[in-house]
C-alpha cells in the first residue's frame, strides 16, 4: 500500500512539475490572449483640409464680399505621437481603450483680393488661413480577425490651433485661436512581437468660428468678418511600441 501511495505521489508531482515548465517556457502572448495591451508610438501621413469660409468688409453703406461661401481644399503632411491601451472582453474578440495624441499640421488656404473704395483708391487683401498644433482623445473600439489583426473605430474630441494672419491696406492682423471638433476613425493593425503597424482613416469636423476684426480705412473704423468651418480628412501610418 505505501508503494502504491508513494508512486501516485510521484506521478502527481511529474505532471506538476510538467505544467510548471510548460508554463515557464510559454511562448510569448498573442494580442488575442492579453487582456490588457498598452503602446506608445507614432503616426504620419497626409490631411486633407476641406470646408467654406466667407470673408466680408462692413462700411456705411457698403458690404464687400471678398468669399461668399468659398469651398477649402488643402493638402499637406502632419505627424502626431499617440499612446493609449486597449482591454479585451473575454471571451469576445473585442477590445477598447483610450487614445491620446499631440501632432502638428501643416494645412493652410489662403485668399487674396484687390478692390477699389469710393474714392477709386486700390486695396489689397489677403487671408491666410493655417492649421498648427492640435491634441486631443478618443475612444478605440476593435475587432480582432485573427490573433493579431486588429480592425477599429474610434470616436473622439480634437482640439486644433489655426492661425489666422490677415492684411487689409495698413491693416495687419495676427491671432492663433483653438478650435473644438468631433473625430471619427476607422483602422486595421498588424502586430508582430513587441510592435504593431497599421493604418489609420479619421474625419475630424470643427465648429464654425466667427471672428470679427476693426480696421481703420481712411481714418474711419470699419469692422472685417471671417466665418470659416474647416474640415479635416486625414491618411496616415501607424507605428506602435507594444508594452
Amino acid at each position: 500500500m505505501n508503494h502504491k501511495i508513494i508512486f501516485l505521489l510521484v506521478m502527481v508531482l511529474g505532471a506538476f512539475g510538467e505544467k510548471v515548465c510548460a508554463e515557464e517556457y510559454m511562448p510569448p502572448q498573442t494580442l488575442a490572449e492579453r487582456p490588457t495591451q498598452f503602446y506608445a508610438g507614432l503616426v504620419g501621413g497626409i490631411d486633407q483640409m476641406t470646408g467654406r469660409r466667407t470673408e466680408q468688409l462692413s462700411e456705411a453703406a457698403n458690404l464687400t464680399t471678398y468669399t461668399d461661401n468659398k469651398r477649402i481644399l488643402e493638402n499637406n503632411s502632419t505627424m502626431s505621437v499617440v499612446g493609449g491601451f486597449l482591454w479585451k472582453f473575454p471571451p469576445l474578440p473585442i477590445l477598447m481603450g483610450p487614445e491620446v495624441y499631440f501632432g502638428r499640421g501643416n494645412a493652410r488656404s489662403t485668399v487674396t483680393a484687390t478692390t477699389q473704395d469710393a474714392l477709386g483708391n486700390n486695396r489689397y487683401y489677403s487671408t491666410d488661413f493655417r492649421r498648427k498644433f492640435f491634441y486631443g482623445g478618443l475612444i478605440r473600439i476593435g475587432y480582432l480577425f485573427c490573433p493579431d489583426l486588429l480592425g477599429t473605430l474610434s470616436l473622439g474630441i480634437d482640439r486644433s490651433r489655426f492661425l489666422t494672419k490677415r492684411t487689409l491696406t495698413t491693416n495687419f492682423i495676427s491671432r492663433t485661436k483653438g478650435f473644438n471638433g468631433v473625430s471619427f476613425g476607422v483602422g486595421v493593425e498588424k502586430h508582430l512581437g513587441h510592435f504593431g503597424f497599421g493604418l489609420d482613416i479619421k474625419l475630424i469636423q470643427y465648429r464654425r468660428q466667427l471672428t470679427t476684426d476693426p480696421v481703420t480705412l481712411n481714418a474711419v473704423n470699419r469692422d472685417l468678418t471671417f466665418s470659416v468651418r474647416p474640415i479635416v480628412y486625414s491618411a496616415a501610418l501607424r507605428f506602435c511600441y507594444l508594452f
